[in-house]
C-alpha cells in the first residue's frame, strides 16, 4: 500500500496521496510531502481538524484499493467494534 502511494504521489506531481476503497476516501492510510506541514498548521489552526478537509484545496491524489476482503479498513470506536473485528479476523 505503501508502495501504491508513494508511486501515485511521484507519479502525478502531487502533495498528497490517499486510500480510497469502496467508494468512500480513508484518509489515515496516506502520504503527505514534508513541504505541507505549513499548510497542515494552517489548516489546524483555523479549526480545520480533518485530512480529508484539506484534500480539496491541496494536489491530492487517490489511489484505488481493490481489497475485498470484510475486514478491510474496518472502523473501529467501541468494544461492541472490536468484537465484531474480532470475530471478522477469526474467520479469515
Amino acid at each position: 500500500m505503501v508502495s501504491q502511494l508513494a508511486l501515485e504521489l511521484d507519479k502525478k506531481s502531487a502533495a498528497v496521496s490517499y486510500i480510497y476503497h469502496r467508494d468512500q476516501i480513508q484518509p489515515l492510510f496516506s502520504l503527505w510531502r514534508l513541504d505541507l506541514i505549513g499548510k497542515i498548521e494552517e489548516a489546524v489552526a483555523a479549526g480545520l481538524f480533518g485530512p480529508k478537509l484539506l484534500f480539496g484545496s491541496l494536489n491530492a491524489v487517490a489511489v484505488n484499493c481493490d481489497d475485498n476482503s470484510p475486514g478491510a479498513f474496518c472502523n473501529i470506536n467501541s468494544s461492541e467494534d472490536l468484537d465484531a473485528a474480532a470475530l471478522l479476523i477469526s474467520r479469515e
